[in-house]
């Protein structure tokens, strides 16, 4: 996965569009086609299926009022005579309109923190990107995640070229085997700096790059990142100024 591919990825803006908006429209039908010819609970589980969809697809203020529009649909609906056997002014009506409410809620909160999760992770992926220094960042099997532009300068390759490469496919390969083994010596030692780590790269030309590499311990996922230390003279070749 390259830099594209991640900014692609966490857009601050969710990617809805009319097709999301005429979903949700058919889950109200549904619900409420349901819930007049059936004397099941339906309302509960076609409300929990919308309020995840809601989360992952739309903004706080459009799920506010799509629930909006679920919960007073519902109210009305069974608050009608003969409603899903459901006698009019039955409290049971308002309990679910309260329960449609409270999912809701849920919902917004959880499409809030979505969004404030997508802004600060480009945020960060921006950041690096901008940094005048070639960064790398792999995974702990040696994958790269994340490649900014200078790193892509400094190794004469393109963002759709490392999409899914290895990390040691850029090493030369009489250092190769060495590069592999401090790699992941690196990793299980669990210090979360390495400084001085001597690369042999192979492109454009082969040549030797000084980096410093941090270890970033996630709770999932353990990712490196490779901070090559450039020579002012160098950095001609990454088209600095």
């Amino acid at each position: 996965m390259n830099h594209k591919t991640i900014k692609n990825l966490s857009k601050i803006e969710p990617a809805n569009t009319l097709w999301d908006h005429g979903l949700a429209f058919l889950f109200l039908v549904v619900m409420v086609v349901l819930d007049l010819t059936t004397r099941t609970a339906i309302l509960p589980l076609i409300s929990i299926l919308c309020f995840g969809f809601f989360a992952h697809r739309m903004r706080p203020w459009q799920v506010f009022g799509w629930v909006a529009v679920f919960a007073f649909t519902a109210l009305f609906f069974l608050l009608r005579p003969k409603a899903s056997g459901v006698p009019a002014n039955s409290v049971v009506a308002y309990i679910r309109f309260g329960t449609i409410w409270v999912g809701g809620i849920g919902a917004m909160l959880l499409s809030n923190n979505r969004i404030r999760v997508a802004e600060s992770f480009l945020q960060t992926v921006t950041i690096l990107d901008k940094i005048p220094t070639p960064v790398i960042v792999s995974d702990c099997a040696g994958c790269v995640v994340f490649m900014n532009s200078y790193a892509l300068r400094l190794l004469d390759t393109t963002a759709d070229a490392v999409r899914g490469a290895s990390y040691f496919s850029f090493v030369s390969g009489e250092e190769k085997g060495r590069t592999v083994q401090k790699y992941f010596d690196f990793i299980d030692s669990k210090e979360p700096l390495f400084h001085d780590m001597v690369l042999q790269l192979k492109k454009p030309f082969v040549r030797k790059t000084q980096a410093t590499l941090v270890l970033i311990d996630g709770k999932n996922q353990k990712l490196l990142a490779t901070v090559f230390s450039l020579n002012p003279e160098n950095t001609s070749e990454l088209g600095a100024e």
